[in-house]
């Protein structure tokens, strides 16, 4: 997943915007991982093994 490089790129100084351009990825979802970083299935997994 590229979303922690942007978000990495982000901390070094690079504006998100240019870099989801150059990497040709959507912001919504990217902006919606910020919130969320977790998938359901890797929750899910949590879940399944006591993790949570």
């Amino acid at each position: 997943m590229m979303y922690p490089l942007v978000k990495e790129l982000a901390t070094d100084g690079i504006p998100v915007v240019v870099s989801l351009r150059v990497l040709k990825l959507a912001r919504q979802p990217y902006y919606r991982w910020l919130e969320n970083p977790l998938t359901r299935t890797a929750w899910r997994l949590c879940q399944a093994n006591g993790w949570h």
